[in-house]
């Protein structure tokens, strides 16, 4: 296949220097992108190596007294963590394998594990959204149960994959967000959203809907 594109439709000039990335996809869902960034007036650049250099520029650099947020996690060893079943959804970014939580000073840190690349996301989104756990469940569990997929609405996260943790900050299992197929209202929420391994958003939220609406403020 072979083309040609006016500049003028793409919104650039003569003097731009566009960067292009090839990518194909049919069907069926199966897609192909290709190894190298493609530049107009300059050599071509490898595709893992900018997402690198993007995952770097991206995500936080935090030095702390016990755990560092450096994308380093010899630190997290000597924190206790809580495993999740492997396998209860079909992607396995986004299947939590282990969990943690620590304080140091006046900070609160955070781990968790996938069983594949966290914050993956996909190249092409699909047309309809992936399915996705809703956690573990606290309390009695139906022993028939055959999986803890979400039941209650979600945002669809399209090209990106999400990482939510929410936070029942009254201690009032009875206000806040009731969603989460537990016992607990969820009154604030942190929201991380990310794509090849690049965070694009870091959020905090507070509950504005009322029970299972899925509404949040900024």
């Amino acid at each position: 296949v072979e083309m040609q594109v006016p500049l003028f439709d793409l919104g650039m000039s003569r003097s731009t220097d566009a960067r292009l990335l090839w990518q194909t996809s049919d069907s069926m869902g199966n897609n192909d992108l290709g190894d190298n960034v493609v530049t107009m007036k300059s050599s071509s650049v490898a595709l893992d190596s900018l997402t690198t250099n993007a995952q770097q520029a991206a995500n936080s650099q935090k030095t702390g007294s016990v755990i560092s947020i450096d994308g380093q996690f010899d630190d997290w060893a000597s924190i206790s963590n809580l495993s999740d079943g492997s396998g209860d959804t079909g992607n396995p970014n986004i299947d939590l394998s282990e969990y943690a939580t620590t304080q140091q000073s006046v900070l609160t840190c955070f781990y968790l594990k996938v069983e594949g690349d966290v914050l993956e996301g996909v190249a092409i989104p699909e047309p309809e959204a992936r399915s996705r756990p809703s956690g573990d469940n606290i309390g009695p569990v139906d022993s028939q149960d055959s999986g803890n997929q979400q039941s209650a609405p979600l945002p669809v996260d399209t090209s990106v994959d999400a990482l939510r943790i929410f936070f029942d900050t009254d201690d009032n299992p009875f206000t806040g967000y009731q969603g989460l197929d537990v016992q607990m209202g969820a009154d604030s929420m942190i929201e991380i959203t990310g794509h090849f391994g690049i965070i694009t958003q870091r959020v905090i939220k507070d509950y504005t809907g009322d029970g299972d609406d899925f509404a949040w403020g900024n």
